[in-house]
């Protein structure tokens, strides 16, 4: 029985229109993973330039906090699904990867295991202000009172500091988190600047609060003054072996 003309010709258009919808599909994928790889590439090239070595990776008892990779992105989304009441869909987590690639940083165990995490941003409402936001921070219950939560902090908004020239660093937290808030107010120095009513999708208020970064600044003056001078040392040590 044969097949009439139409009907192949319809069924091959589909086919074939199929194949090409496929194939830019894949295209398109790998243009993707192509450009998130380079972006991360850029990150870990940061420590070279313009980014201290501290700022990239820092030891974390046994384990080290350091900034996320593309791979880190499923583990901070459920480490953020154990710990938080506000979650977030995957897209969310890659915005902020490459927007921001310098500023989220993870805290590992000793195998390795993402036990915390900090999400971060700068704002762009104010380029005469820059100024940073911590849109969620994490720790795993089994690795609290460790101080891992205010060394994502300090990461974070050093290389805020570092990388946009950040003044401040702002954040919401809920009025009855009594354990954040202190962390924020005692360790953190972070000050309360506004309530915001009814801020969380449960109808709880928020506190609106501040950290000032002149400290960060401070200590990247002084960073930049000592590498300065010992680039100077180095040379004019050379020009007196040569004179000797």
């Amino acid at each position: 029985m044969e097949i009439p003309m139409e009907i192949f010709l319809t069924a091959f258009s589909v086919v074939f229109s199929l194949l090409i919808v496929f194939l830019l599909v894949v295209i398109g994928w790998y243009l993707v993973w192509t450009f998130f790889l380079s972006r991360f590439r850029f990150v870990r090239e940061l420590t070279g330039n313009g980014m201290s070595e501290s700022s990239s990776v820092n030891d974390l008892r046994n384990g080290r906090a350091r900034i996320k990779k593309l791979q880190d992105l499923l583990n901070i989304q459920h480490c953020n699904l154990q710990c938080l009441p506000e979650n977030y869909q995957m897209k969310y987590y890659l915005y902020h990867a490459l927007s921001w690639p310098q500023l989220s940083y993870v805290a590992e165990d000793e195998k390795g295991r993402i036990v915390g995490y900090v999400l971060a941003k700068m704002e762009e409402d104010c380029e005469d202000n820059p100024h940073g936001h911590i849109t969620s921070l994490a720790v795993k219950r089994s690795h609290r009172r460790l101080g891992i939560a205010q060394k994502l902090m300090n990461q974070a908004s050093r290389a805020m500091v570092e990388c946009f020239g950040a003044k401040y660093v702002s954040l919401h937290v809920r009025r009855s988190n009594r354990a954040a808030l202190n962390l924020y107010t005692s360790s953190l120095q972070f000050e309360v600047s506004e309530v915001e009513p009814k801020y969380y999708a449960d109808g709880e208020d928020a506190y609106a609060m501040k950290r000032d970064l002149t400290s960060f600044h401070h200590e990247k003056a002084l960073r930049d003054r000592a590498h300065k001078e010992g680039n100077v040392h180095t040379h004019l040590g050379r020009c007196c072996g040569d004179h000797s």
